[in-house]
């Protein structure tokens, strides 16, 4: 099932090129459900139309959708001690 969303642009923007909109409107939405946990790395790829995984993770730091935050190299330390490597 495939779902079409509408976005209305002001009279003054009708000079944007609609393809290229779409697709920023696209690739926001997908970045913006990446951060916040509704999709993950495979969606993000059926949904941008990218073939393989490392176009997917490009993409996703190209857009600092990807970041490795202190509280994830902080949970890395935690696993690395459980398993007795650090």
């Amino acid at each position: 099932m495939d779902i079409q969303v509408n976005v209305k642009l002001p009279d003054e923007l009708t000079n944007l090129d609609s393809s290229t909109v779409s697709r920023d409107v696209l690739e926001q939405v997908v970045i913006e459900g990446y951060k916040n946990g509704t999709l993950g790395p495979k969606q993000v790829r059926l949904l941008l139309g990218f073939s393989n995984r490392w176009e997917t993770e490009d993409f996703l730091r190209r857009t600092r959708a990807l970041e490795y935050t202190v509280e994830d190299f902080n949970d890395d330390m935690e696993t690395l001690k459980k398993l007795g490597l650090r």
